[in-house]
């Protein structure tokens, strides 16, 4: 609509291949793929795939997004010869390493939380960030109405994170319960908190003085 109909392909050459990086990675360690979502501003791959795989796995296929877009831009960089073009590559490479939910930035963040805090709190940590940072970059740059768009659709996929929660912790312990995950590494708690629980460990709790397994304390709760 402005006119500006090269650079925007440009851009969206560099969308697509990011997210391509995602997509064949993810296929290559056999990850369901539930949705490809392609916007005028963006992508966004939607994984229909358990909370407790390996965390190498997502941190592998989060960074291919840019690794790919990296090698798309020096692909076509000697044939494109307009500085325009490496701003379109650096803008949107930082910008999707912010960390807000759901650009690249914020698995990466989650990734980092999730080694020392609980799958529960680090969740709820980073989706709020999400939306701090988000308020803090609409007062802080000029009004742009594709910004604006970008931030819109951002803070709502947050908020709609953000309400399934609780929902989204049910489905990490149900998987957990149902398929007998066990890890060599084992988290002792003090207290039956079930949101104390990690990805990649298993758990004994201290029930009245005496410690219980993972296993028996999700079989007690689920068979409620």
């Amino acid at each position: 609509m402005t006119g500006f109909i090269k650079p925007y392909l440009l851009l969206f050459y560099l969308f697509c291949i990011h997210e391509l990086g995602h997509i064949l990675t993810a296929l290559y360690y056999h990850w369901n793929i539930k949705k490809i979502i392609i916007l005028p501003f963006g992508g966004l791959t939607i994984f229909e795939e358990a909370f407790n795989r390996p965390m190498k796995e997502e941190l592998i296929i989060t960074i291919m997004g840019p690794i790919f877009q990296i090698l798309a831009y020096f692909l076509l960089e000697p044939t494109i010869n307009q500085p325009y073009f490496l701003t379109l590559h650096l803008a949107f490479l930082l910008f999707n390493l912010f960390p807000i939910y759901p650009l690249d930035g914020s698995k990466l963040v989650l990734l980092i939380l999730e080694r020392y805090l609980s799958f529960y709190y680090s969740y709820q940590t980073i989706l709020w960030i999400s939306f701090l940072l988000s308020i803090l970059l609409f007062f802080m740059f000029p009004p742009n109405f594709i910004f604006f768009c970008m931030l819109f659709f951002l803070l709502k996929r947050g908020w709609d994170e953000y309400y399934k929660l609780p929902f989204t912790f049910y489905k990490f312990l149900l998987e957990r319960y149902l398929k007998h995950i066990h890890f060599s590494k084992y988290l002792k708690v003090k207290k039956l908190n079930l949101k104390k629980m990690r990805r990649e460990r298993s758990h004994i709790f201290l029930v009245q003085n005496n410690w219980v397994s993972e296993t028996t304390i999700l079989k007690k709760w689920f068979d409620k």
